[in-house]
């Protein structure tokens, strides 16, 4: 039984891994699909960056709920409806025949991906003890850039084959199939060192908040993502008005830079 467990958490870390990935190519995919968008709806480089921050700017309201939430009931029906839900979203783009509408439903789907970063990694604490946890963690955060990576690679060849709306459906498929994916293969495993929820949310944002050894890791981690977004959100933009490059050119120099 001992055994079957530490083989079954690297069964966790792949399901963990994949389900990010699906999930971030929905909301990394915005990046090149946002170039597409420019070009067919004349758009500004600033309406242009404002729909990949829509989708980045969802979970800034729902990751807090989602971790306490899964504080109290698991991960497993969070990060698994929570992938649905992103594709389902994802789903309403597909009409999308005005700006503010486009945005409008970005913003949304963000909010669903808000359940993918907190789950995962809380599902990587409860299975892998602290010696391989780095490891573990470390395995899991490359969903975020392979996720990313996949997108921009085969975005721009699904928009020449089937437009924009094809590539939509794509990544609502993809997200909904992580969704699945967790949802089946994923257990639970509850820590025998686990407290039993005894902190209201805001209890604990006070709690988190009074910790300062936590700002340092805090500001690096907002200063490394701005970089990390401007690059998803203006690279293929860029390379294709400035230097006139084809999309699947520049989808290819931003997944290898995301691979990178």
């Amino acid at each position: 039984m001992i055994r079957q467990k530490a083989s079954y958490k690297w069964m966790i870390l792949f399901i963990a891994t994949l389900s990010q990935a699906c999930a971030t190519f929905v909301t990394y995919g915005i990046g090149p699909l946002a170039a597409f968008w420019q070009r067919l709806y004349d758009l500004s480089q600033f309406q242009t960056g404002l729909l990949v921050s829509a989708v980045q700017i969802g979970p800034i309201f729902s990751m807090l709920l989602f971790g306490n939430w899964m504080d109290q009931y698991g991960e497993r029906w969070l990060v698994g409806g929570g992938s649905i839900l992103l594709g389902i979203s994802m789903l309403f783009a597909y009409s999308a025949d005005h700006y503010l509408y486009l945005t409008g439903v970005l913003l949304a789907a963000g909010v669903w991906y808000g359940t993918a970063q907190p789950g995962g990694s809380k599902a990587v604490v409860k299975w892998f003890p602290s010696h391989h946890r780095g490891l573990a963690m470390g395995i899991r955060q490359t969903g975020i850039p392979i996720g990313g990576a996949v997108a921009s690679a085969a975005l721009p060849l699904l928009f020449h084959q089937y437009g924009w709306h094809g590539a939509v459906l794509v990544q609502a498929a993809a997200a909904i199939g992580g969704g699945l994916l967790f949802f089946v293969f994923y257990r639970e495993q509850s820590s025998s060192s686990e407290k039993k929820e005894t902190f209201t949310l805001r209890q604990k944002i006070k709690r988190i908040s009074q910790d300062k050894t936590l700002y340092p890791l805090f500001f690096v981690g907002v200063s490394m993502i701005s970089l990390q977004m401007i690059i998803v959100a203006h690279f293929m933009s860029y390379l294709t008005k400035a230097i006139k490059m084809d999309f699947a050119s520049a989808g290819t120099l931003l997944s290898i830079t995301l691979l990178g």
